[in-house]
């Protein structure tokens, strides 16, 4: 649906701007190869990077990078949670 689709973008997008302090972001929209139903988004960034221990609790409830508070003071980690179950 459309507003569970504009909630994610604004999820993935939001985060890429948050922690892209030098470089750019790639956003892009590609037929999905599996379904004529279905797209397939990707949000590409030269932001911060992160840990391979950070990337395993990326999507999880709470789940907040150990270098975020600089960056995102504000965020609490549900953004990409929320985002992956929908």
């Amino acid at each position: 649906d459309k507003d569970r689709l504009l909630q994610v973008l604004i999820n993935l997008i939001g985060n890429s701007i948050k922690f892209t302090l030098k470089g750019g972001i790639m956003i892009k929209f590609e037929p999905s190869q599996t379904s004529i139903e279905y797209i397939k988004v990707t949000v590409e960034d030269t932001g911060v990077g992160m840990s391979k221990e950070d990337q395993k609790s990326l999507f999880k409830m709470y789940g907040k990078l150990k270098d975020s508070n600089r960056l995102n003071p504000k965020g609490i980690g549900l953004g990409l949670n929320i985002s992956n179950e929908i």
